[in-house]
């Protein structure tokens, strides 16, 4: 459907098959990080994640381009 509108071309592939080993491997080192991590450890982390996000979003919106 995409490939007849002509929105994937050749470009598209060959990102696909770079990137997709690169985001397989991530997913299986977070998920190794993730079961092995306690729970108290995981909810800090993501809450701090989620600060420094929204402070960086914050700032981005206040500065415009």
């Amino acid at each position: 459907m995409f490939a007849a509108q002509g929105l994937i071309d050749a470009s598209v592939l060959w990102r696909t098959a770079i990137f997709l080993p690169i985001l397989i491997a991530g997913v299986v080192v977070g998920n190794r990080g993730f079961v092995k991590t306690d729970p108290e450890c995981f909810k800090r982390v993501a809450i701090f994640v989620l600060m420094a996000l929204s402070v960086l979003l914050g700032v981005r919106a206040a500065w415009p381009a």
